[in-house]
């Protein structure tokens, strides 16, 4: 399965890769213009099931363009996929975007990719395998100061506790990046910044999302070094939409310090 779930990264990959900057909106979801659906969402997503279809056949299947009523949960094996995380940002021509798959085997996640299409980049990750950027094996950073740290976050705002205490989160989070004078970069693509603090570009990352984001970022990110929690500290159950915090040992707790209320 290794080597499958790395292929059909690519191949839906090449699919996608036409499609940039010439991919117009076939709906939205849940009447908000950001969330959007394209024609290569749908044809990668065809592609990666049908591929799972042929060769595992009594594997389930969760995909972010298969309807809630179709997901199949109660297998042994589960794929979750996310035929092209970062719609958003495909669809107004900014390069940051991916593939993301993941398999979990009795609920729990055993490994991943992710592709990028326009740069050729993938990730891969095993559970007790490490994480992987192109054959070569990666860790988080070392960095300890937070002052001096880095990193993404793409939708934590709105959160899953109301507007109210998302406006104090955020008001509480650009405080304290002037405080302590660190960067925090928002972006609407998970997979960019699984990839940056998995490498150990940045320094840690947090988002809220659903199945197909968090289940590649649970074992990618783990397996290069980080500590993967939901937004309360606690540990990360992908099917909850409780938010993730990913960041190194000595960062985790400090960013869980910043985002708590």
């Amino acid at each position: 399965m290794d080597q499958f779930i790395q292929e059909i990264a690519r191949e839906a990959g090449g699919i996608v890769r036409p499609y940039f900057l010439h991919a117009g909106v076939k709906y939205t979801k849940n009447n908000d213009e950001h969330d959007v659906v394209t024609e290569a969402d749908l044809r990668s997503n065809d592609l990666l099931v049908s591929r799972i279809r042929a060769a595992y056949p009594a594997h389930g299947i969760i995909s972010e363009e298969v309807p809630k009523e179709q997901w199949e949960t109660d297998r042994e094996y589960t794929w979750i996929l996310d035929p092209l995380d970062g719609t958003k940002m495909f669809t107004i021509g900014w390069p940051l975007f991916g593939v993301m798959i993941a398999l979990a085997h009795k609920g729990e996640i055993e490994m991943a990719a992710i592709y990028f299409p326009m740069t050729g980049e993938q990730l891969f990750a095993k559970r007790g395998g490490g994480a992987w950027l192109n054959g070569a094996q990666i860790k988080t950073s070392s960095r300890t100061a937070i002052e001096k740290s880095c990193g993404s976050y793409s939708d934590w705002f709105g959160g899953w506790r109301g507007k109210e205490e998302a406006v104090a989160r955020s008001l509480r989070f650009t405080k304290e990046m002037y405080v302590h004078e660190f960067v925090g970069m928002h972006i609407w693509s998970i997979a960019p910044a699984i990839k940056s603090v998995a490498e150990g570009r940045q320094d840690w990352m947090f988002s809220v999302g659903s199945w197909w984001d968090f289940a590649p970022a649970k074992v990618i990110l783990e397996e290069a070094g980080c500590i993967v929690t939901n937004g309360d500290g606690e540990p990360l159950v992908p099917g909850e939409a409780k938010g993730i915090i990913a960041a190194n040992p000595v960062l985790h707790p400090q960013i869980l310090d910043i985002l708590s209320l």
